[in-house]
């Protein structure tokens, strides 16, 4: 599903409550991994140009803080290299003697932050299994696995983040049976659960909409037939299902080896290929409008 963009940098692993955000953004935290949720506002920096004059590189051995925008008289005095980088500041470069840039500090993408993960977090998408009230919900997280979702209190700000997928905030009475949702959190083995840090509601009418995997049966014109995995029944259609694509589907193959994971666009349906896809539920089978072939050569 679309969720909202999200930017990641290094932090260490803390606390699984939710707290205010001047405990998160200290000095202890620079320079570890973090992920921000918000709106996607801006992309790319006002001055890809800098045209910084050689009078103005920094005596040898040393670097000089460049800020865009900034009239050359007005530029901070060279300095020793690692001093300067370390205070480096928005919107600013650090150059090298000869005029290199040896740390960028401009902001490619600029969004509005609604929510701060630090640590380790999972991400589980699926449907809503029963309707939430203030502790938590049960969601059918993908593939077919049902999975406890704790609310953290209060909700919303400095809670769990209940958002819509255009970045409204929401409250938990929006999370109801069938509707789909993304949910990140921390896992909690001592209980089997997962305390939820941000879940993304999808608020249309969700109920003719279903996601599959299974296995190629057969090719036809303009879709094929799925063998299902084991144990479940997308569309309520229990044994092969007939999918049709969509003439603007997405289509994703995965290649899997012993080493590495190349995702690449397009693909070649065949049959016997393991493949995953959602779509909406239509009379005598689903509608798909994003598939994944999933080409897995490990041993």
């Amino acid at each position: 599903m679309q969720t909202q963009p999200s930017l990641t940098i290094s932090t260490p692993l803390i606390k699984r409550d939710a707290r205010p955000l001047n405990e998160l953004l200290t000095e202890l935290n620079l320079g570890n991994v973090t992920s921000v949720v918000g709106l996607y506002r801006s992309f790319d920096y006002p001055y890809e140009d800098l045209d910084i004059p050689s009078d103005a590189y920094p005596p040898s051995g040393e670097c000089r803080v460049w800020l865009a925008g900034v009239e050359v008289i007005d530029q901070p005095d060279a300095g020793l290299c690692n001093e300067l980088e370390a205070s480096l500041p928005t919107d600013a470069v650090l150059i090298d003697d000869e005029g290199a840039i040896v740390r960028d500090h401009r902001p490619r993408m600029a969004i509005d932050g609604l929510a701060v993960e630090m640590g380790e977090f999972s991400q589980h998408e699926g449907v809503v299994s029963s309707d939430a009230d203030t502790q938590g919900f049960t969601m059918e997280a993908e593939p077919a696995d049902l999975l406890s979702v704790e609310l953290q209190s209060p909700t919303g700000f400095n809670g769990t983040r209940i958002l819509a997928k255009n970045g409204e905030l929401l409250d938990y009475t929006s999370i109801i049976v069938p509707r789909l949702l993304q949910v990140d959190g921390v896992e909690l083995t001592a209980t089997d659960s997962l305390k939820a840090a941000v879940i993304i509601v999808d608020q249309s009418d969700s109920s003719s909409m279903a996601v599959a995997e299974g296995t190629v049966a057969s090719v036809q014109t303009g879709g094929f037939i799925l063998s299902p995995e084991a144990g479940t029944t997308p569309c309520g259609v229990v044994g092969d299902l007939v999918v049709s694509l969509t003439d603007d589907v997405t289509i994703t193959t995965v290649t899997i080896t012993d080493d590495t994971a190349d995702v690449m666009p397009d693909g070649v349906l065949e049959a016997g290929q393991s493949v995953a896809l959602n779509g909406v539920c239509e009379a005598g089978g689903l509608t798909a409008d994003n598939l994944v072939i999933v080409d897995d050569q490990r041993l």
